[in-house]
């Protein structure tokens, strides 16, 4: 059974490694990092084995504001992506 809170799955996300992966899996709508990504019919259905249950996103308005709540959350700046802010941090990480 997948639910539609997102506050769960937002609350339950560790690092920006961790963002960077379900952002990217969503926005591809494909499996990423160790997030899995099903779509059906305009729903997507976004499971890990870290999670208990599966994230339902019923539509491109819930896609776009989960998207925007997991980057007002885990972006670096404000204006900054998360894909941005991801590889702000490798760079860094590597210096």
């Amino acid at each position: 059974m997948a639910i539609t809170v997102f506050d769960v799955f937002l609350s339950n996300i560790e690092n920006l490694e961790d963002a960077y992966f379900l952002d990217q899996a969503i926005r591809l709508k494909c499996d990423y990092g160790y997030y899995d990504c099903k779509e059906n019919n305009g729903k997507l259905i976004i499971s890990a084995s870290h999670w208990p249950e599966d994230l339902l996103l019923a539509n491109e308005k819930a896609i776009h504001k989960f998207l925007n709540d997991l980057e007002k959350r885990w972006a670096i700046d404000k204006g900054l992506s998360i894909s941005a802010s991801y590889d702000f941090e490798e760079a860094n990480r590597k210096d």
